[in-house]
């Protein structure tokens, strides 16, 4: 172990430049690092959720506030999906099971692009129906065409915001005694 700490340092030693490649290179700690801060990120607010129709609208209207938190412009998929389970008691009929429905919002295309550190509010619209309502544990996908997916877990109507351990867990454990 000392035998190779001394052999590094004598590396080093023998070029000091060596020191700038390491730390600034091409390959460089401080061009990952760079490159890690300065990611496609997307952070999303969900403002309402879109399960009820609006009477003005006859859709169900999924309303959030995105912001890009990368240093270039990126936009969204053009779709939002919403996936969640209707609870045993409110199906009819002799198999009542746990059902996983899935809805398909659409955005508008104007309102996809994202720059880079402002707020925007996006609505998105989808033909709901009278169970929507009644979903557990939801989860809404949006992904933005540059980055990572961004997936927000909705435990209920009330928009109570779960993280992964909640939604895996506990909810498995709720999923089952509903």
């Amino acid at each position: 172990m000392i035998e190779s700490i001394s052999d590094l340092l004598c590396y080093f030693k023998a070029d000091p430049m060596r020191i700038l490649a390491l730390i600034g290179g091409s390959g460089g700690v401080v061009y990952w690092i760079d490159r890690y801060r300065n990611r496609m990120r997307i952070k999303i607010k969900l403002i309402e959720l879109g399960l009820f129709k609006k009477q003005s609208e006859g859709t169900g209207v999924l309303i959030f506030e995105a912001e890009n938190l990368g240093t270039k412009p990126t936009s969204l998929d053009s779709e939002v999906i919403l996936i969640g389970f209707l609870p045993k008691s409110i199906q009819r009929g002799p198999a009542k099971k746990i059902r996983r429905k899935k809805y398909i919002f659409k955005i508008d295309p104007s309102d996809r692009t994202l720059p880079p550190n402002v707020p925007k509010t996006i609505r998105a619209k989808a033909d709901v129906d009278q169970l929507t309502g009644f979903l557990w544990f939801m989860t809404f996908i949006i992904s933005p065409t540059r980055g990572n997916v961004r997936k927000i877990r909705v435990r209920s109507a009330e928009k109570k915001i779960l993280n992964i351990f909640q939604y895996t867990i506990v909810g498995h454990e709720k999923r089952i005694t509903v």
